[in-house]
């Protein structure tokens, strides 16, 4: 995982069967981009399926988690930023 001040990206592996911890953001902004099996992708109300290549975007204070619902380990990159701490350290 490689962090700046405002902005975060890490690789994710899930086993097969497993889940995320769902969790609410209320100051981040996250986006997914799968890498390798498939996902069952739950965001607020929204569920979808995502596979290689797909991306998905989560906004801030949404509830959303991932399972991995292929045979292999779901593997995904995730970039967050926080905003609103931004916001502040540019108005100093």
């Amino acid at each position: 995982r490689g962090e700046t001040e405002t902005v975060a990206l890490g690789r994710v592996t899930v086993q097969p069967g497993e889940c995320t911890q769902a969790r609410i953001h209320e100051d981040e902004e996250e986006f997914y981009v799968i890498l390798k099996g498939r996902a069952l992708l739950t965001i607020g109300a929204d569920q979808r399926e995502a596979g290689p290549g797909d991306a998905a975007y989560v906004p801030r204070n949404t509830a959303h988690h991932m399972k991995c619902i292929s045979g292999e380990c779901l593997e995904y990159l995730y970039f967050a930023n926080w905003p609103i701490e931004a916001e502040k350290s540019f108005s100093k």
